[in-house]
């Protein structure tokens, strides 16, 4: 729990990137409870009705859908790629300036490989 409190401030800064993944993921799950009930218009209305016109209608309707949702998948993988460098970035600058301030005489007492042990 320590560790959340400790990347809260990190994380804060990604608010709106945080809500458009939300809103995409909230769009994407509509998308997809919606392609069962358009492949039953498609069946019922269009196949065994013998419609043509439900049967193209439903399709680009379909495909459309398909659409929008690879291009989601797409914003939301962006976005959170993102969010992930822009945090990964302050961290390790934040490391890097801790060391930089660190005298000389501590890295001569310390062991070599206290910094890479977990």
């Amino acid at each position: 729990m320590e560790l959340v409190r400790k990347l809260k401030d990190y994380v804060l800064e990604y608010k709106k990137s945080f809500i458009l993944i939300i809103i995409i993921v909230l769009l994407r799950n509509g998308i997809d409870l919606s392609r069962p009930y358009i492949s039953k218009i498609i069946i019922d209305k269009g196949i065994l009705s013998k419609n043509l016109f439900i049967l193209n209608l439903w399709g680009m309707i379909l495909l459309f859908l398909f659409l929008i949702y690879s291009r989601l998948i797409a914003i939301e993988t962006i976005t959170s790629n993102k969010i992930q460098q822009g945090i990964v970035y302050k961290l390790r600058n934040k490391v890097y300036h801790k060391l930089q301030r660190l005298s000389l005489s501590y890295f001569n007492k310390e062991k070599k490989g206290i910094f890479s042990q977990n």
